[in-house]
């Protein structure tokens, strides 16, 4: 099972490490403009530059919000970014999850996903969203 990453875009721990690199290439390129080990430290904090902006792709399955906004992505290449005033409907299935936002209907693939952050993610649209959620795993039809 894959576990999905949440990633909380007004978190302290998502600033503390693009603040230090800040700082970081601030003080490199004032401290070491002209010091013989300064191209050492211009590698070190690229790559540490490189290392904040490619952490969503690390990940198979990664979810970024804030107040306003969510971006998912799970078991693609592409993100689905959405605002949380526009979802009008969360279905909830065995095998995928539908988000409704105002007419396009968004389909997750949840398949070989952790169903605790499934239900994370779940919980976590129904409380930021007025959405009508509709939960359709445990329904038995009869004939």
């Amino acid at each position: 099972m894959k576990n999905i990453h949440f990633d909380n875009l007004y978190s302290k721990w998502y600033y503390i490490p693009v603040l230090s690199v800040s700082v970081l290439l601030i003080a490199s390129f004032i401290l070491f403009r002209e010091s013989e080990y300064a191209h050492l430290f211009y590698i070190f904090s690229t790559v540490l530059s490189v290392s904040l902006i490619t952490r969503n792709f690390w990940y198979k399955a990664y979810v970024q919000y804030n107040s306003n906004r969510i971006s998912i992505r799970i078991n693609t290449s592409s993100q689905i970014n959405l605002k949380f005033d526009g979802i009008t409907k969360i279905e909830h299935q065995v095998d995928q999850l539908l988000i409704t936002e105002n007419a396009k209907v968004h389909l997750i693939n949840i398949q070989h996903i952790n169903p605790e952050d499934v239900q994370k993610l779940v919980n976590l649209l129904v409380e930021r969203t007025s959405a009508f959620y509709e939960d359709i795993r445990e329904l038995t039809y009869y004939k």
